[in-house]
């Protein structure tokens, strides 16, 4: 039977978007200024300790950063990160807005993230935001700030919250930092599902505990593995568990009763079974094999 007009338009007009979870990066922003020049002056070499997103509207923007000479045009932008030296030259007719934050893993790790290596050089520090969304976005905060009704504020916040994530998408990724390009991966699905498996070393996971980690239905968690592992959340986990038995039938002497009791199988004729599915060899034999190859890679040194 042919299928009805209205399921051909839902079909050809709708699509699912599967979300996933939120990035570790958790952006602290400490202040927002708009600089309007009146009058020619100077602002002495001072040390950040903080980033700043410096945003130029009108007029030409001159400073020195680590001893060198920018100059900007309007809709340029200069990252200044923390232990940056910086000289501010401001002329008559100058307009920038100016953001200042540190950036934190969302768990709460103590020290200050980096936005970019250190090594990266200050013409790397210039960015074009042609576009004007991140200027348009700026006026907006700089109106609401202004306003003291209810949400106001919450308001703002999320809206620098999207400058700093669209400010984000303009960095190459060799520029980012090793610990920002790690904790912002999470939009990568994998790195969060084996994340939440390594959080449980034992291995004693249903899927449904995890997809509560990764807050999303066990049915959006089986279409994400597919779509992004190739496999199905139980296939990952299984594997994962063989791979938890391997390690510890190489680096401990936990009989294999032992070992399947620890990771949470049935028993141990289950967990033999299904290893040497996977492994073509039964568990003691894998281990002998394993402790031969150590032996002689400790010969081979001497």
């Amino acid at each position: 039977m042919k299928p009805s007009p209205k399921k051909e338009r839902q079909k050809d007009f709708c699509y699912t978007h599967y979300l996933l979870p939120a990035a570790d990066i958790h952006p602290v922003f400490v202040r927002f200024d708009y600089n309007s020049g009146r009058e020619n002056y100077n602002y002495g070499q001072h040390l950040h300790v903080d980033h700043e997103l410096i945003y130029v509207v009108n007029g030409k923007y001159s400073a020195r950063l680590n001893g060198e000479g920018v100059a900007l045009e309007p809709d340029a932008m200069l990252l200044c990160c923390p232990g940056d030296e910086h000289t501010d030259q401001v002329c008559t007719g100058l307009q920038y807005y100016t953001l200042s934050f540190h950036v934190r893993s969302a768990h709460g790790i103590g020290h200050e993230i980096s936005l970019l290596r250190e090594e990266v050089g200050v013409r790397d520090k210039i960015f074009n935001a042609s576009s004007g969304i991140i200027r348009q976005t700026m006026y907006e905060v700089a109106e609401i700030m202004q306003d003291t009704a209810p949400g106001s504020s919450h308001l703002a916040q999320t809206l620098l919250q999207e400058i700093f994530w669209r400010f984000v998408l303009l960095i190459p990724d060799k520029l980012y930092s090793l610990d920002f390009y790690r904790l912002s991966e999470p939009d990568n699905f994998s790195r969060r599902f084996y994340k939440v498996l390594e959080g449980n070393p034992g291995g004693v996971l249903e899927v449904s505990d995890i997809a509560a980690e990764l807050s999303v239905s066990i049915s959006q968690l089986g279409k994400l593995c597919k779509l992004h592992l190739n496999a199905s959340p139980g296939q990952l986990l299984q594997k994962f568990r063989i791979e938890r038995v391997c390690e510890m039938l190489a680096k401990s002497n936990l009989s294999v009763g032992e070992i399947s009791e620890v990771l949470g199988y049935k028993d141990q004729f289950t967990m033999s079974r299904t290893f040497k599915k996977q492994k073509g060899i039964a568990p003691l034999r894998w281990r002998k094999n394993a402790q031969s190859d150590a032996d002689l890679e400790v010969s081979d040194l001497l």
